[in-house]
Protein backbone atom coordinates (compact mmCIF):
# COMPACT_ATOMS: atom_id res chain seq x y z
CA UNK A 1 0.00 0.00 0.00
CA UNK A 2 1.07 3.39 -0.35
CA UNK A 3 0.50 4.97 3.27
CA UNK A 4 -0.18 3.35 6.12
CA UNK A 5 -3.93 3.06 7.05
CA UNK A 6 -3.89 4.16 10.49
CA UNK A 7 -1.66 6.97 9.44
CA UNK A 8 -4.23 8.15 7.02
CA UNK A 9 -7.00 8.00 9.10
CA UNK A 10 -5.36 10.10 11.52
CA UNK A 11 -4.71 12.23 8.24
CA UNK A 12 -8.63 12.36 7.77
CA UNK A 13 -9.60 12.81 11.34
CA UNK A 14 -7.57 15.85 12.04
CA UNK A 15 -7.07 17.83 8.83
CA UNK A 16 -10.68 18.45 8.13
CA UNK A 17 -9.79 21.90 7.13
CA UNK A 18 -6.42 21.34 5.31
CA UNK A 19 -8.50 21.76 1.89
CA UNK A 20 -7.37 20.13 -0.89
CA UNK A 21 -4.69 17.72 0.16
CA UNK A 22 -7.00 16.68 3.06
CA UNK A 23 -9.60 15.46 0.35
CA UNK A 24 -6.72 13.63 -1.69
CA UNK A 25 -4.99 12.07 1.62
CA UNK A 26 -9.09 10.67 2.33
CA UNK A 27 -9.19 9.89 -0.94
CA UNK A 28 -5.92 7.65 -1.40
CA UNK A 29 -6.88 5.89 1.95
CA UNK A 30 -10.46 5.25 0.78
CA UNK A 31 -8.91 3.46 -2.72
CA UNK A 32 -6.29 1.78 0.38
CA UNK A 33 -9.22 0.59 1.55
CA UNK A 34 -11.48 -0.71 -0.79
CA UNK A 35 -7.99 -2.53 -2.68
CA UNK A 36 -7.76 -4.38 0.60
CA UNK A 37 -11.26 -5.48 0.46
CA UNK A 38 -11.12 -6.80 -3.42
CA UNK A 39 -7.88 -8.58 -2.47
CA UNK A 40 -9.19 -10.34 0.39
CA UNK A 41 -12.53 -10.67 -0.47
CA UNK A 42 -11.27 -13.08 -3.72
CA UNK A 43 -10.41 -15.89 -0.59
CA UNK A 44 -13.56 -15.29 1.48
CA UNK A 45 -16.57 -18.02 0.87
CA UNK A 46 -19.64 -18.06 1.98
CA UNK A 47 -20.56 -21.18 3.76
CA UNK A 48 -24.42 -22.83 4.30
CA UNK A 49 -24.64 -25.85 6.43
CA UNK A 50 -28.27 -27.57 6.07
CA UNK A 51 -30.42 -29.82 8.22
CA UNK A 52 -31.39 -33.29 6.25
CA UNK A 53 -29.46 -35.90 4.55
CA UNK A 54 -26.10 -35.46 2.88
CA UNK A 55 -26.41 -33.25 -0.24
CA UNK A 56 -29.96 -31.63 0.93
CA UNK A 57 -30.19 -27.50 0.65
CA UNK A 58 -33.47 -28.05 2.32
CA UNK A 59 -33.86 -26.92 5.77
CA UNK A 60 -30.89 -23.90 5.88
CA UNK A 61 -29.75 -24.33 9.59
CA UNK A 62 -26.73 -21.56 9.18
CA UNK A 63 -24.66 -19.83 7.27
CA UNK A 64 -21.49 -18.13 8.05
CA UNK A 65 -18.30 -17.27 6.19
CA UNK A 66 -14.72 -18.99 5.78
CA UNK A 67 -11.36 -17.80 4.25
CA UNK A 68 -9.34 -20.22 2.01
CA UNK A 69 -5.58 -20.82 3.49
CA UNK A 70 -4.36 -23.30 0.96
CA UNK A 71 -4.05 -24.22 -2.81
CA UNK A 72 -5.87 -27.10 -2.25
CA UNK A 73 -9.42 -25.17 -1.42
CA UNK A 74 -8.92 -26.05 1.72
CA UNK A 75 -11.15 -23.43 3.96
CA UNK A 76 -11.11 -22.09 7.75
CA UNK A 77 -13.84 -21.43 8.92
CA UNK A 78 -15.74 -22.40 13.01
CA UNK A 79 -17.42 -25.22 13.85
CA UNK A 80 -20.78 -23.34 14.60
CA UNK A 81 -21.04 -22.52 11.43
CA UNK A 82 -20.63 -26.34 10.05
CA UNK A 83 -22.23 -28.21 12.83
CA UNK A 84 -23.01 -31.50 12.50
CA UNK A 85 -23.20 -31.13 8.74
CA UNK A 86 -20.92 -33.96 6.85
CA UNK A 87 -20.88 -31.72 3.56
CA UNK A 88 -21.82 -27.94 3.18
CA UNK A 89 -22.03 -25.54 0.29
CA UNK A 90 -19.49 -23.15 -0.39
CA UNK A 91 -20.48 -19.87 -2.48
CA UNK A 92 -17.85 -17.60 -3.38
CA UNK A 93 -17.77 -14.08 -4.35
CA UNK A 94 -19.15 -14.59 -7.63
CA UNK A 95 -21.49 -16.59 -7.11
CA UNK A 96 -20.06 -20.10 -7.90
CA UNK A 97 -21.42 -22.53 -5.74
CA UNK A 98 -19.12 -26.06 -4.85
CA UNK A 99 -19.49 -28.98 -2.41
CA UNK A 100 -17.87 -28.42 0.15
CA UNK A 101 -16.24 -31.59 2.15
CA UNK A 102 -16.19 -31.18 6.47
CA UNK A 103 -12.49 -32.77 6.66
CA UNK A 104 -12.53 -32.21 10.79
CA UNK A 105 -13.21 -30.07 13.60
CA UNK A 106 -11.35 -28.92 16.76
CA UNK A 107 -14.64 -28.10 18.98
CA UNK A 108 -12.92 -26.51 21.84
CA UNK A 109 -11.10 -23.92 19.40
CA UNK A 110 -14.31 -23.48 17.34
CA UNK A 111 -12.59 -24.53 14.19
CA UNK A 112 -13.25 -26.18 11.44
CA UNK A 113 -11.60 -26.91 7.60
CA UNK A 114 -13.83 -27.54 4.72
CA UNK A 115 -12.54 -28.64 1.43
CA UNK A 116 -14.59 -27.23 -2.13
CA UNK A 117 -14.62 -30.05 -4.07
CA UNK A 118 -13.63 -28.99 -7.77
CA UNK A 119 -12.45 -25.52 -6.87
CA UNK A 120 -9.67 -23.59 -8.12
CA UNK A 121 -9.89 -20.99 -5.16
CA UNK A 122 -6.70 -18.04 -4.64
CA UNK A 123 -5.79 -18.46 -0.67
CA UNK A 124 -5.24 -15.39 0.84
CA UNK A 125 -2.11 -13.84 2.95
CA UNK A 126 -2.03 -14.86 6.52
CA UNK A 127 0.60 -12.89 9.08
CA UNK A 128 2.91 -15.12 10.14
CA UNK A 129 4.28 -14.15 14.16
CA UNK A 130 3.07 -10.51 14.23
CA UNK A 131 1.06 -9.51 17.69
CA UNK A 132 -0.92 -6.33 17.44
CA UNK A 133 -1.40 -3.97 19.93
CA UNK A 134 -4.41 -2.03 21.06
CA UNK A 135 -5.25 0.32 19.31
CA UNK A 136 -4.07 -1.32 15.49
CA UNK A 137 -6.87 -1.05 12.88
CA UNK A 138 -8.14 -4.17 11.91
CA UNK A 139 -10.88 -4.64 9.10
CA UNK A 140 -13.59 -7.88 8.78
CA UNK A 141 -14.08 -8.92 5.57
CA UNK A 142 -17.07 -11.40 6.11
CA UNK A 143 -20.44 -11.94 4.55
CA UNK A 144 -23.02 -9.42 6.65
CA UNK A 145 -26.41 -10.69 6.25
CA UNK A 146 -25.16 -12.27 2.79
CA UNK A 147 -23.76 -9.51 1.18
CA UNK A 148 -20.24 -11.24 0.16
CA UNK A 149 -17.58 -9.57 0.50
CA UNK A 150 -18.89 -7.10 3.11
CA UNK A 151 -16.32 -5.16 5.66
CA UNK A 152 -16.40 -3.47 9.09
CA UNK A 153 -13.40 -1.41 9.89
CA UNK A 154 -11.98 -1.13 14.43
CA UNK A 155 -9.66 -1.74 16.14
CA UNK A 156 -7.71 -4.44 18.56
CA UNK A 157 -9.02 -3.99 21.92
CA UNK A 158 -6.35 -6.71 23.69
CA UNK A 159 -4.86 -9.97 23.68
CA UNK A 160 -7.03 -12.50 26.19
CA UNK A 161 -4.95 -15.33 27.88
CA UNK A 162 -7.16 -18.30 27.95
CA UNK A 163 -8.67 -18.29 31.33
CA UNK A 164 -9.67 -22.20 31.70
CA UNK A 165 -9.68 -25.54 29.80
CA UNK A 166 -12.29 -25.00 27.44
CA UNK A 167 -10.11 -24.01 24.93
CA UNK A 168 -5.99 -23.32 24.86
CA UNK A 169 -5.04 -20.35 23.08
CA UNK A 170 -4.99 -16.89 23.32
CA UNK A 171 -7.06 -14.50 21.31
CA UNK A 172 -7.71 -11.54 20.09
CA UNK A 173 -10.01 -9.33 21.48
CA UNK A 174 -11.74 -6.80 18.81
CA UNK A 175 -14.11 -4.04 19.01
CA UNK A 176 -15.64 -4.18 15.67
CA UNK A 177 -18.78 -4.46 13.84
CA UNK A 178 -20.42 -7.68 13.45
CA UNK A 179 -23.42 -9.13 11.73
CA UNK A 180 -25.22 -12.36 11.00
CA UNK A 181 -22.95 -14.10 8.46
CA UNK A 182 -19.48 -12.82 10.06
CA UNK A 183 -18.61 -15.77 11.67
CA UNK A 184 -15.50 -17.41 10.07
CA UNK A 185 -14.28 -14.41 8.51
CA UNK A 186 -10.95 -13.63 8.27
CA UNK A 187 -9.71 -10.54 10.73
CA UNK A 188 -6.95 -8.35 8.27
CA UNK A 189 -4.66 -5.80 9.27
CA UNK A 190 -3.39 -2.61 7.31
CA UNK A 191 -1.26 -4.65 5.57
CA UNK A 192 -3.74 -6.43 3.41
CA UNK A 193 -2.66 -9.64 6.14
CA UNK A 194 -5.15 -12.08 7.95
CA UNK A 195 -4.44 -11.69 11.35
CA UNK A 196 -7.10 -13.69 12.77
CA UNK A 197 -10.37 -15.47 12.10
CA UNK A 198 -13.43 -14.39 13.87
CA UNK A 199 -14.77 -17.19 16.37
CA UNK A 200 -17.41 -15.25 18.58
CA UNK A 201 -19.01 -12.17 19.99
CA UNK A 202 -19.69 -11.19 23.48
CA UNK A 203 -22.92 -9.06 23.65
CA UNK A 204 -24.76 -8.30 26.11
CA UNK A 205 -28.36 -7.78 26.76
CA UNK A 206 -30.29 -4.41 28.12
CA UNK A 207 -31.23 -6.87 30.83
CA UNK A 208 -27.22 -7.85 32.07
CA UNK A 209 -26.61 -3.94 31.51
CA UNK A 210 -29.33 -2.95 34.16
CA UNK A 211 -28.99 -6.07 36.31
CA UNK A 212 -25.38 -4.95 36.69
CA UNK A 213 -24.72 -1.70 36.19
CA UNK A 214 -23.73 0.18 33.04
CA UNK A 215 -19.99 1.06 34.43
CA UNK A 216 -19.09 -2.51 34.36
CA UNK A 217 -20.62 -4.21 31.47
CA UNK A 218 -19.82 -3.64 27.63
CA UNK A 219 -22.14 -3.25 24.64
CA UNK A 220 -20.47 -5.86 22.86
CA UNK A 221 -16.57 -7.49 21.89
CA UNK A 222 -15.48 -9.78 19.40
CA UNK A 223 -13.36 -12.58 19.79
CA UNK A 224 -10.59 -14.02 17.29
CA UNK A 225 -8.20 -16.26 16.91
CA UNK A 226 -4.48 -15.10 16.24
CA UNK A 227 -3.60 -16.16 12.23
CA UNK A 228 -0.73 -18.43 13.23
CA UNK A 229 -2.10 -20.60 15.93
CA UNK A 230 -5.60 -21.00 13.65
CA UNK A 231 -3.13 -21.89 10.24
CA UNK A 232 -1.35 -24.80 13.17
CA UNK A 233 -4.90 -25.84 13.95
CA UNK A 234 -6.22 -26.27 10.53
CA UNK A 235 -3.25 -28.11 9.14
CA UNK A 236 -3.39 -30.88 12.19
CA UNK A 237 -7.18 -31.11 11.11
CA UNK A 238 -6.36 -31.86 7.30
CA UNK A 239 -3.88 -34.30 8.62
CA UNK A 240 -5.15 -35.84 11.50
CA UNK A 241 -9.08 -35.10 11.64
CA UNK A 242 -11.35 -34.02 14.37
CA UNK A 243 -9.39 -32.88 17.35
CA UNK A 244 -10.82 -33.85 20.62
CA UNK A 245 -8.79 -32.33 23.98
CA UNK A 246 -9.36 -33.74 27.27
CA UNK A 247 -11.16 -31.42 29.62
CA UNK A 248 -10.41 -31.31 33.39
CA UNK A 249 -13.49 -28.66 33.98
CA UNK A 250 -11.82 -26.00 36.27
CA UNK A 251 -11.00 -21.97 35.16
CA UNK A 252 -7.43 -21.27 36.72
CA UNK A 253 -4.92 -18.23 36.70
CA UNK A 254 -1.29 -18.12 36.89
CA UNK A 255 0.27 -17.69 40.11
CA UNK A 256 1.68 -14.11 40.98
CA UNK A 257 4.01 -13.15 43.60
CA UNK A 258 1.52 -11.86 45.63
CA UNK A 259 -0.01 -15.16 45.73
CA UNK A 260 3.16 -17.01 46.59
CA UNK A 261 3.67 -14.55 49.65
CA UNK A 262 -0.25 -15.28 50.54
CA UNK A 263 0.29 -18.94 50.34
CA UNK A 264 4.11 -18.98 52.37
CA UNK A 265 6.12 -20.32 48.88
CA UNK A 266 7.66 -17.99 47.02
CA UNK A 267 8.98 -20.61 44.92
CA UNK A 268 5.52 -22.06 44.52
CA UNK A 269 5.03 -23.22 40.66
CA UNK A 270 1.81 -23.61 39.23
CA UNK A 271 -1.90 -22.32 38.73
CA UNK A 272 -4.48 -21.23 41.03
CA UNK A 273 -7.97 -22.88 40.49
CA UNK A 274 -10.73 -19.92 40.35
CA UNK A 275 -13.95 -21.98 39.84
CA UNK A 276 -14.54 -25.44 39.47
CA UNK A 277 -16.84 -26.53 37.03
CA UNK A 278 -20.00 -28.97 38.51
CA UNK A 279 -20.25 -31.57 37.56
CA UNK A 280 -16.69 -32.38 35.57
CA UNK A 281 -13.62 -34.25 36.52
CA UNK A 282 -12.14 -32.03 39.05
CA UNK A 283 -14.86 -32.00 41.16
CA UNK A 284 -15.36 -35.83 41.28
CA UNK A 285 -12.08 -35.98 42.58
CA UNK A 286 -12.11 -33.05 45.18
CA UNK A 287 -10.33 -30.50 43.42
CA UNK A 288 -11.57 -27.23 44.60
CA UNK A 289 -10.77 -23.19 44.56
CA UNK A 290 -8.12 -22.01 45.91
CA UNK A 291 -5.64 -25.14 45.35
CA UNK A 292 -2.68 -25.15 43.07
CA UNK A 293 -2.21 -27.31 39.98
CA UNK A 294 1.34 -28.40 40.07
CA UNK A 295 1.16 -31.29 37.21
CA UNK A 296 -1.13 -33.45 35.05
CA UNK A 297 0.21 -36.34 33.50
CA UNK A 298 4.02 -36.51 32.88
CA UNK A 299 4.26 -32.79 32.33
CA UNK A 300 4.99 -30.36 35.71
CA UNK A 301 2.58 -27.30 35.54
CA UNK A 302 3.87 -23.74 35.89
CA UNK A 303 1.37 -21.71 34.03
CA UNK A 304 -1.92 -21.87 32.20
CA UNK A 305 -0.50 -22.75 28.57
CA UNK A 306 1.57 -25.61 30.06
CA UNK A 307 -2.01 -26.99 31.45
CA UNK A 308 -3.04 -26.47 28.21
CA UNK A 309 -0.40 -28.20 26.12
CA UNK A 310 -0.57 -31.20 28.73
CA UNK A 311 -4.46 -31.44 28.22
CA UNK A 312 -3.79 -31.31 24.62
CA UNK A 313 -2.30 -34.27 24.70
CA UNK A 314 -4.80 -36.46 26.21
CA UNK A 315 -8.10 -37.90 24.54
CA UNK A 316 -11.84 -37.80 26.64
CA UNK A 317 -11.63 -40.98 28.76
CA UNK A 318 -7.70 -41.15 29.55
CA UNK A 319 -6.81 -41.16 33.07
CA UNK A 320 -4.10 -39.36 34.20
CA UNK A 321 -2.54 -37.95 37.63
CA UNK A 322 -2.97 -34.27 38.59
CA UNK A 323 -1.15 -32.90 41.70
CA UNK A 324 -2.09 -30.06 43.72
CA UNK A 325 -1.54 -28.20 46.62
CA UNK A 326 -3.87 -26.80 49.06
CA UNK A 327 -2.01 -25.01 51.82
CA UNK A 328 0.90 -26.90 53.29
CA UNK A 329 -0.67 -30.50 51.70
CA UNK A 330 0.16 -31.81 48.61
CA UNK A 331 -1.99 -34.34 46.93
CA UNK A 332 -2.08 -36.63 44.25
CA UNK A 333 -5.58 -37.49 42.53
CA UNK A 334 -6.43 -40.20 39.08
CA UNK A 335 -9.08 -38.76 36.95
CA UNK A 336 -10.49 -39.49 34.27
CA UNK A 337 -11.36 -36.79 31.88
CA UNK A 338 -14.18 -36.09 29.79
CA UNK A 339 -15.41 -34.36 26.31
CA UNK A 340 -15.00 -31.07 25.75
CA UNK A 341 -18.28 -30.02 25.75
CA UNK A 342 -19.46 -31.24 29.04
CA UNK A 343 -22.71 -32.59 30.99
CA UNK A 344 -21.97 -28.88 33.35
CA UNK A 345 -22.36 -26.94 30.13
CA UNK A 346 -25.67 -28.14 28.84
CA UNK A 347 -27.13 -28.23 32.35
CA UNK A 348 -26.10 -24.80 32.71
CA UNK A 349 -27.97 -23.70 29.14
CA UNK A 350 -30.98 -25.87 30.16
CA UNK A 351 -30.61 -23.61 32.92
CA UNK A 352 -30.12 -20.11 31.32
CA UNK A 353 -33.34 -21.23 29.21
CA UNK A 354 -35.79 -22.37 32.33
CA UNK A 355 -35.26 -19.75 34.77
CA UNK A 356 -37.01 -15.79 33.84
CA UNK A 357 -34.78 -12.84 34.83
CA UNK A 358 -35.53 -11.19 38.16
CA UNK A 359 -37.66 -8.41 36.03
CA UNK A 360 -38.53 -6.59 38.95
CA UNK A 361 -35.07 -5.89 40.34
CA UNK A 362 -34.14 -4.67 36.87
CA UNK A 363 -37.22 -2.46 36.52
CA UNK A 364 -36.33 -1.18 40.26
CA UNK A 365 -32.56 -0.47 39.33
CA UNK A 366 -33.78 1.56 36.07
CA UNK A 367 -36.07 3.79 37.91
CA UNK A 368 -33.47 4.14 40.02
CA UNK A 369 -30.99 5.52 37.28
CA UNK A 370 -33.83 7.70 35.95
CA UNK A 371 -34.50 9.28 39.21
CA UNK A 372 -30.89 9.98 39.72
CA UNK A 373 -30.44 11.81 35.93
CA UNK A 374 -33.67 13.92 36.60
CA UNK A 375 -32.33 14.96 40.41
CA UNK A 376 -28.52 15.84 38.24
CA UNK A 377 -30.83 18.10 35.70
CA UNK A 378 -33.00 19.75 38.38
CA UNK A 379 -29.86 20.53 39.47
CA UNK A 380 -28.35 21.41 37.01
CA UNK A 381 -31.42 23.93 36.05
CA UNK A 382 -31.16 25.26 39.56
CA UNK A 383 -27.80 26.38 38.91
CA UNK A 384 -28.98 28.43 36.12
Amino acid sequence: MRMTLAVGCVIALAGLGAGTSTAQDIQALEKDITGLVDRTGEAVVSIGAYAGPPGSTQGARSVGCGVVFDQGALILTTASVVGAAGEVEVTTRRGHKYKGKVLGMDPAMDLAVVKAEGAELRPAVFSRGRVLPPGSLIFVVGNAFGSLPSVSMGVVSGLAAPASDEGGAETLRLSVAIYPGDMGAPVVDARGEVVGLLVGRISFSPWAYASRGPERVPSSMSVAIPAERALALAREIVKTGSKERGFLGVRVMDLTDDMRTQLGDRKLKGVVVTEVLVPSPAESVGIAPGDVITALGTGKVATVSSLLESLAKTKPGDVVAVSYTRGSLESTSRVRVSRFVSEYLRQQAKASAAEPPDVGAQIKYIRSEIDRLEAGLKGLETRK
